[in-house]
């Protein structure tokens, strides 16, 4: 019952009812105790848990519930009364008489260590029988467990029984094949042992065959490398034939480029001398034909003047005058005459040499090509040698230095070439 400290009872009963007397000594420790009811629920420990820091005053009350502690000073001694519902005055009064006689005896009590803790109460009747009760249907349930549990158990004996026979029967049946199993095994072994002793023969007769075909296969191969190496070093001298082909041909074609070089730089300043002296003409012509304006614009005034006047009074230096300068006009132009009919053989000359050139340029690019196409060849022989047998470094180096010279010679004539147009 828990202790609640409260400042009046919550019950009124018609006359309090004594249960407990604790007696403290001097030092406020409990000294001896009463016990006038052994039933009751109530202990010291509930009256200290319910006694405030200051302590209580005489004849002063703490209530737990319906229960009430009562205390009171007498001597030395200090009395504290439990009681169901509060104590009258004269009930107090009457227990402190009584309490103040056996002074003397509760004086030779407080030599006697002081209980720690108060007895506590039998249990109740109807509660140990309740409690009885349910330990017995407890009981009974573990045994209703224990019994289903043992028929569990025995169920499942017979189910391992069962399983341990079906184990025999199949440990019977596994042995009895085992037994066959061994048999057929023994009779394979020796049919194994014949046949080893039959293949061991066909191994020595076949080795003696092996032999003998594998040196006609060696010797197949000896001759078929023979005939590689053979081919290899055909193709060999064949492309170093080649190559020695196209660097004369190489050297040919440049030497024709440097001709046709010197000869086109001859034809450019002879082309250049030509032009120089045409301009030279066309200027002589574009002045003489200056010159003929001015005579034909003089000889017009003069025969506009001999028009007006009469007829038969032209004078003879007059008419000298007029038939040199016809004279003169008809030489300049036979001399116009000759001088375009040489511009125009030499525009036809400077066309044809234009159409020469064009063809050497040609030629070039026929002869470029055909290089190309030699280069190209030389290529596919080269990797048809690489790929039918590896030649020594030395060997692959040559061919490399001369593709390397064919290429930048073809350069140089492009350059050349280039230049020429």
């Amino acid at each position: 019952m828990s202790g609640i400290l409260m400042a009046a009872p919550l019950k009124k009963v018609a006359r309090a009812q004594l249960k407990k007397i604790y007696v403290l000594d001097e030092r406020g420790e409990m000294a001896g105790e009463y016990i006038l009811d052994s039933d009751c629920p109530i202990d010291y420990n509930d009256f200290l848990k319910v006694l405030p820091d200051e302590g209580i005053g005489d004849r002063d009350s703490l209530f737990v519930g319906e229960y009430v502690f009562t205390a009171f000073q007498s001597g030395k001694f200090a009395f504290v009364l439990l009681s169901r519902g509060q104590l009258a005055p004269e009930d107090v009064n009457w227990t402190a008489l009584l309490l103040t006689a056996a002074d003397s005896h509760l004086a030779a009590a407080t030599s006697r260590p002081a209980p720690a803790r108060a007895a506590e109460p039998k249990p109740d009747v109807d509660k140990g029988l309740a409690e009885r009760d349910a330990r017995l249907q407890a009981k009974e349930k573990s045994l209703a467990e224990l019994d289903a549990k043992l028929k569990a158990d025995a169920a499942n004996l017979s189910g391992r029984q069962e399983e341990l026979d079906r184990q025999k029967a199949r440990l019977a049946a596994l042995a009895d094949y085992s037994t066959q199993l061994q048999d057929a095994v023994s009779k394979g072994a020796s049919r194994s042992a014949k046949t080893l002793e039959i293949a061991e023969q066909l191994a020595a007769s076949s080795n003696e065959d092996s032999k003998k075909a594998e040196s006609k296969a060696s010797s197949d191969a000896r001759q078929a490398f023979e005939q590689e190496r053979k081919a290899l070093v055909a193709a060999k001298t064949d492309l170093e034939t080649r190559y020695q082909e196209a660097s004369a041909r190489i050297a040919q074609l440049e030497k024709e480029a440097k001709e046709s070089l010197a000869l086109l730089e001859k034809e450019r300043v002879d082309a250049t001398a030509r032009a120089a002296e045409e301009d030279k003409t066309r200027r002589e012509i574009e002045s003489r034909v200056a010159d003929l304006s001015q005579r034909f614009t003089s000889m017009a005034k003069e025969r506009l003047v001999a028009s007006h006047r009469p007829p038969g009074e032209v004078s003879e230096e007059v008419r000298k005058a007029m038939e040199g300068e016809k004279a003169e006009l008809a030489r300049e132009r036979k001399f116009l005459q000759r001088r375009a009919i040489e511009l125009l053989d030499r525009e036809e000359r400077v066309r044809d040499r234009e159409a020469r050139v064009e063809e050497r340029d040609r030629e070039f690019g026929r002869r470029e090509q055909d290089l190309t196409s030699r280069e190209q060849d030389l290529d596919r022989q080269r990797t048809l040698l690489a790929q039918a047998k590896p030649q020594a470094p030395e060997v692959r180096a040559e061919p490399d230095e001369a593709k390397k010279d064919i290429e930048r010679r073809v350069k140089i004539i492009q350059q050349k070439a280039l230049e020429l147009l």
